[in-house]
């Protein structure tokens, strides 16, 4: 539908084949039950949406669900379908989610920016595997809040509290390290992770001191070998960056959680560090305009910058 449709919906007036309904931004009229045909799987709400979904009103044949940015509507028990697969919610959602009002089917969860409710054991699908936490989220994940299935973690600037994995973990993804309190240092890497993505690292402090560059150091005996990741991906702050942050970045090296290969990227540039037992490590500038190749001696310590 185009952006300016804003007309009732009557029965009858959509096919009985259709399988994808995406409306425009300026929709906002209430779904009445039997409207949808029952072969839809795909359904994108627009912008203003915000009207309170009836029991029933979406079809059991529904898997993809997208709210727009206006939708802050409670969700309750029995209004999405038990077939839904894929749930994600607009910027100004910031509602609680009763535990077991999401179908347990879902298994991918994204909420907007504003979000920001206590998630508590049950509010999360017993079958999720991606969660993706907005900007604003900042609550206690502790043990037990988080489903047994998930796999991957999106978690984003103002986040500071508790948190703790559940062991099927393979991809946690974090943004603005800086800000995590140093009591986040004894966080315990699940075995089965694997890939560790940190966004807009600030390098205003040394990079050893930050704690979440720490993980590795400050896990149990025997936890760290069992948790090295195959991939360590960060960016850092362009605001932050200058002439001396390769060499910051180089000194921290050995403070890095264990992978088996480290990207970490700063601005148009992007360096790929390869671990100690390479014996060496690349840098590239994107745009090629300069080339600058980085050595490391075996043990990973002593450093030197070669032109190339």
């Amino acid at each position: 539908m185009g952006d300016g449709f804003n007309c009732p919906l009557e029965t009858g007036s959509l096919p009985d084949t259709l399988t994808s309904l995406i409306f425009g931004s300026h929709f906002d009229r209430p779904i009445p039950t039997g409207v949808l045909p029952s072969s839809l799987t795909l359904l994108r709400l627009g912008y203003c949406f915000n009207q309170q979904i009836a029991h029933g009103a979406l079809p059991n044949s529904l898997t993809d669900l997208q709210f727009g940015h206006c939708y802050i509507v409670r969700i309750d028990a029995n209004m999405l379908p038990p077939s839904l697969t894929r749930l994600k919610f607009g910027f100004w959602y910031n509602c609680f989610f009763p535990p077991h009002s999401l179908p347990h089917s879902i298994t991918e969860l994204s909420v907007g920016t504003m979000y920001n409710q206590l998630l508590v054991t049950g509010c999360l699908p017993k079958s999720l595997t991606s969660l993706e936490l907005g900007k604003c989220f900042n609550q206690s994940l502790d043990h037990g809040v988080l489903p047994a299935s998930l796999t991957y973690l999106s978690l984003c600037d103002n986040f500071n509290k508790s948190l703790v994995l559940p062991n099927k973990m393979r991809t946690l993804h974090i943004g603005a390290a800086t800000q995590l309190p140093h009591h986040l240092g004894v966080l315990k890497l699940p075995a089965s992770m694997d890939t560790m993505i940190i966004d807009n690292l600030c390098l205003d402090k040394k990079l050893p001191n930050i704690p979440i560059l720490s993980w590795a150091e400050t896990q149990g005996s025997g936890s760290c070998e069992s948790s090295r990741l195959k991939l360590l991906k960060m960016t850092l702050d362009n605001n932050s960056y200058n002439k001396n942050s390769i060499e910051t970045i180089l000194k921290a090296f050995v403070h890095l959680p264990k992978a088996d290969t480290t990207m970490i990227y700063v601005g148009e540039a992007a360096f790929i560090i390869m671990d100690e037992h390479q014996h060496h490590l690349s840098y590239r500038w994107m745009d090629d305009q300069s080339k600058t190749a980085l050595c490391v001696t075996s043990n990973g310590t002593i450093w030197k910058l070669l032109s190339v």
